[in-house]
């Protein structure tokens, strides 16, 4: 009987110590990440329409907290990217913005974007119609934290209504700046 309850002395201090080193990584943690703080709303979005050279242009914007990005459509080594799904509507998008380079902890290239960006597309018909879509992303600083957004909006052929997420809200001439500036296809040459 004396071996036994040695035992379970001896096993329940192995215990003891690892969930007390345990405890101890987890407040240094707390300390550090008290350091780096994370913002209430890491990502902002808005969702806006305009009218371009004859076409109806869909704008979803982007607007990381500073210092914190989100991920290209090729990530690198980490990160996921950052995706747009329709829900009851086809779109065809445009090419993605041109990405920022991101060396992350431990050497891990990325590439993404900081700051504020947008992803255009137009809908597959100009009928009016009640829109359903939400966009996924991770977006990452001294953490890396998933986020989504899920947006509804009435399309009258022209304009937005009863939209359900707009965090912010670019002009005109800033949406076409960023549009003009998406790379563009060129011919090979011969």
């Amino acid at each position: 009987m004396m071996r036994f309850s040695t035992h379970i002395i001896i096993h329940s201090r192995m215990h003891m110590k690892l969930l007390l080193s345990l405890l101890t990584l987890f407040f240094l943690s707390l300390g550090l990440a008290a350091d780096e703080a994370v913002p209430e709303k890491p990502v902002e979005t808005a969702l806006q329409v305009f009218q371009h050279e004859g076409r109806t242009i869909f704008a979803l914007s982007y607007k990381n907290a500073p210092h914190w990005h989100t991920y290209w459509k090729n990530p690198g080594d980490a990160g996921l990217p950052t995706e747009i799904k329709p829900e009851n509507f086809k779109i065809k998008e445009y090419s993605w913005p041109v990405p920022q380079r991101f060396i992350e902890k431990g050497d891990i290239l990325a590439y993404g974007y900081d700051g504020s960006y947008t992803r255009f597309f137009e809908l597959s018909s100009s009928q009016g119609q009640n829109l359903k879509l939400s966009s996924n992303w991770l977006v990452c600083k001294h953490i890396c934290i998933p986020g989504k957004v899920d947006i509804t909006a009435t399309f009258d052929g022209e304009k937005l209504t009863q939209v359900s997420s707009k965090d912010f809200e670019l002009e005109k001439e800033e949406l076409i700046s960023r549009l003009n500036a998406l790379p563009k296809k060129v011919a090979w040459p011969d």
